[in-house]
């Protein structure tokens, strides 16, 4: 094992751009197969699960970055929530 001590971490938010910010979503995503067994009942989690109440729930426990423009994570820690805003400019 490596002593990484020294080493000093930090946060970056998402780099923004002209558009808005990136997402950085690790290839992670939900689909339904077109011939999946329990098609409708999938579709379904998915309307329930992207609502923007249950999203927003899930990126609080998660601390992830959002891959809907109107949900976003917003940290109850002030120190961290600092690290999540937009540069001026």
């Amino acid at each position: 094992m490596q002593d990484i001590t020294s080493f000093k971490f930090g946060v970056m938010p998402s780099p923004v751009g002209s558009a808005g910010g990136s997402a950085i979503l690790g290839g992670a995503g939900l689909a339904v197969p077109t011939n999946a067994k329990n098609k409708d009942l999938a579709l379904e989690f998915l309307k329930w699960f992207y609502t923007d109440k249950n999203f927003a729930d899930y990126l609080a426990l998660d601390k992830g970055l959002s891959s809907l423009k109107s949900v976003t994570y917003e940290p109850a820690d002030p120190d961290q929530a600092a690290d999540y805003k937009r540069p001026a400019g």
